[in-house]
């Protein structure tokens, strides 16, 4: 009894097995290298989203600066209103400017706040302290009606009381914003 190679071995038989071995290891190597290229696609990834995540904090926070400077732009405007204010209530104070209750509108002529109404949803945000600035935006609201209730009361004339009330809380907002 010899061993030998089987006798329905042919060389087409051997040639197909030698081939799906040949095909076995090709795919074999096709994918490791499909592994790595999906790793490397992994961490291209995940670097691209940590990339926009950093972005995207970035342009909160230049947003933020950029409403917080507004804010005190805005504040400080405001500020200067409010000054002029606290003049005209002290000339009628001390009787230098007789001022009709008609245009007693003109004490403080007060800008709408725009950019506060803008970034309320916000202020929590700001480097400022939130119930500083929330005051004296509700301080601007409340002189505005204390001149609405001056140029509906009695008399022709704003007297030197109204005008040195009113100058309480124009000082009040000076005193806000330091």
């Amino acid at each position: 009894m010899s061993v030998g190679l089987p006798t329905d071995l042919t060389w087409y038989k051997l040639a197909t097995d030698l081939g799906s071995l040949i095909g076995g290891v090709f795919a074999l190597l096709a994918g490791v290298a499909a592994y790595f290229a999906g790793l490397r696609q992994a961490r291209a990834t995940r670097k691209a989203a940590h990339d926009q995540i950093e972005a995207a904090a970035a342009e909160i926070t230049n947003t933020d600066a950029a409403t917080a400077k507004a804010i005190l732009r805005e504040i400080i405007e405001c500020n200067k209103v409010t000054m002029e204010g606290l003049r005209i209530c002290g000339c009628i104070k001390s009787g230098l400017l007789p001022m009709t209750r008609k245009n007693a509108q003109l004490i403080m002529m007060s800008p709408d706040p725009i950019v506060y109404k803008a970034v309320a949803h916000r202020i929590g945000r700001l480097p400022y302290d939130l119930q500083a600035v929330v005051h004296f935006y509700m301080r601007v609201e409340y002189i505005q009606h204390n001149i609405q209730t001056i140029v509906v009361g009695p008399g022709d004339n704003v007297s030197g009381e109204e005008a040195e009330t009113l100058a309480r809380s124009l000082i009040i907002i000076c005193q806000l914003v330091v």
